[in-house]
């Protein structure tokens, strides 16, 4: 599915990504791919969702509403693509389409309603959501947006696709051998925006679900939650419990685990961290995205356990990937505040059971070696620049 020269440039350009002598990356700057704003983000450096600047919107109907968008490319094949969109105020206009991909949405700021449809004539399921929460919608439905309420909201979705024929564009776009992204592609398929009706009553009479979470138990000692697709699950009251890793549950980390339903993006992970916690991390392959939802620390990525490695200082709102690599990737968090911190961590395919295609195998055995040990990195590493 790809070339051994491809491997080869798109290795070697990985490897001095991570060497020991690379500086940080400037700040990502949005790019015009035939009429698609796109923020192209490096590995080791992060977009901050509550300040990005985003464009009118390419949706002729979300534009006449005042919508705003951009693109976010990871670099990845499975969590692809990622939208951060934001709706104006007193938008009661329900907007919306069938993207024909499972989709994650993280709320950032504001608050806003959804419905989500097999199809439009059919009765929906209705949500509201605020800052803070995840919700999972299926592949193959419908879901539109309104914001009815006073301030604007900024709302990311990402999308999960499947196709070999994307891994081998993605590559060929890392070794210099495309310009154009491969999420161009999906946007092709993308179902046209519809109109599914105008919020005119409040929202309380609505009665849209909301997640109540109980604990499904004690699963090899940690704390899983689990709530039907489509319900949303606030990130940032979640209660979590001390960590099942040895060394994190020592220097005082606490996490939860939460299943939302979806077939492929169903393994959310949120951590705290705490003040004067040592470096801990470990190695594993990439799609996994990290968004930073209260607090100041930094990860660094290595490519050997005892290198030092590029280190990304992060806050409140950025959002940062894993880098892809055949033989994984050490990540080490800390925590740079007086209190805790708190992050969000979604993996897909790449770490989980659901192989809905054959080729998920191939990608697996290149990208997704097992997980190791936890490492605690006690000696110094530069900080960002």
């Amino acid at each position: 599915w790809c070339s051994v020269r491809q491997w080869f440039l798109f290795l070697t350009s990985f490897s001095l990504f991570l060497s020991p002598s690379a500086k940080a990356n400037p700040p990502v700057a949005a790019q015009d791919y035939k009429g698609v704003m796109i923020y192209r983000v490096p590995f080791a450096s992060a977009i901050n969702a509550l300040s990005l600047p985003l464009f009118r919107h390419r949706s002729e109907r979300r534009s006449k509403a005042g919508w705003k968008y951009a693109y976010i490319d990871f670099g990845y094949l499975l969590t692809n693509p990622v939208m951060l969109e934001e709706i104006p105020a007193h938008s009661k206009e329900l907007i919306g389409n069938n993207a024909r991909r499972e989709q994650t949405f993280v709320v950032w700021s504001g608050k806003g309603y959804s419905e989500i449809r097999k199809s439009l004539d059919e009765a929906p399921k209705k949500i509201y959501w605020s800052e803070g929460d995840i919700f999972v919608v299926p592949y193959g439905y419908w879901i539109g947006h309104a914001n009815p309420f006073g301030t604007s909201a900024r709302l990311m979705s990402l999308g999960a696709a499947v196709s070999g024929e994307l891994l081998r564009q993605d590559l060929e776009f890392e070794a210099g051998h495309t310009k154009t992204p491969f999420l161009l592609n999906l946007l092709a398929d993308e179902g046209a925006d519809q109109v599914g009706g105008e919020i005119n009553a409040p929202i309380s009479s609505q009665n849209p679900a909301r997640a109540v979470l109980v604990p499904r138990g004690e699963h090899k000692d940690f704390l899983v939650y689990q709530t039907p697709w489509g319900t949303p699950v606030n990130t940032k009251t979640l209660k979590t419990a001390p960590s099942f890793h040895p060394a994190r549950k020592q220097n005082g980390w606490k996490s939860a685990h939460l299943e939302a339903g979806g077939k492929i993006f169903n393994w959310f992970i949120i951590q705290d961290i705490p003040p004067g916690s040592a470096e801990i991390g470990h190695r594993h392959g990439g799609d996994a995205v990290f968004f930073v939802l209260d607090g100041k620390g930094k990860t660094v990525f290595r490519n050997d356990a005892n290198a030092p490695g590029q280190t990304l200082e992060w806050k409140t709102g950025d959002v940062f990937s894993l880098p892809v690599s055949p033989g994984g990737i050490y990540h080490a968090h800390s925590n740079l505040q007086n209190k805790a911190i708190r992050f969000l961590a979604t993996v897909n395919l790449l770490e989980g059971k659901q192989l809905l295609d054959p080729f998920i195998g191939q990608v697996k055995r290149y990208f997704g070696p097992a997980r190791s040990s936890d490492t605690i990195f006690s000696h110094d590493h530069p900080a960002a620049h």
